[in-house]
């Protein structure tokens, strides 16, 4: 009878030793996983607060992540295109990544797709530039790396007709129709 407690305890023990390396290696395996996901990834499709640079807060859907911007559906009349390393927090990230529509092509997209797109519908945008300062204006043309504006602000007749180039690393966030 003794012999059969000895055993039944020695079973219990090596079950529960089973059940603690199964739960730790899950949580390594948990870690590394979280390892390879970008906070882009998890942000694609969710509700969220971005806290962006000279802009401060931002709220809206994150539409689409490219390695370089994000598409953010802000409100009912306009979106924003953030550069992602002008992102400083984000609040309202789900804890997994979700799936993006079209990940291998948004992966491939850069600052040129973005303005190609606004420049060939014309659309009146506003620029955040990371000096703070900002420009209104229509995408006019479209380089390497650089996109050159006709500027449109009535409040600045100084500038109204004129084109600026506005680098792309000088931008935060552009705000543009939908």
């Amino acid at each position: 009878m003794r012999w059969e407690l000895l055993f039944d305890d020695l079973e219990h023990t090596a079950e529960a030793l089973q059940l603690l390396e199964r739960d730790s290696d899950i949580a390594e395996r948990t870690r590394a996983e979280l390892q390879t996901v970008a906070w882009t990834d998890r942000c694609v499709g969710a509700q969220v607060a971005l806290r962006v640079k000279t802009l401060g807060v931002l709220r809206g859907t994150v539409d689409t992540v490219t390695p370089t911007w994000l598409l953010l559906h802000a409100d009912r009349g306009s979106d924003w295109v953030v550069a992602t390393d002008a992102v400083l927090g984000v609040v309202g990230a789900p804890r997994e990544a979700g799936p993006q529509p079209h990940a291998a092509l948004a992966a491939r997209m850069t600052w040129v797709n973005a303005w190609s797109i606004l420049s060939r519908d014309r659309a009146r945008v506003h620029v955040v530039r990371r000096d703070g300062g900002d420009v209104d204006g229509v995408a006019a043309r479209v380089g390497k790396d650089f996109v050159e504006l006709w500027c449109t602000d009535p409040a600045d007749p100084e500038h109204a007709g004129r084109t600026e180039i506005v680098p792309y690393v000088a931008v935060v966030a552009v705000r543009c129709p939908r």
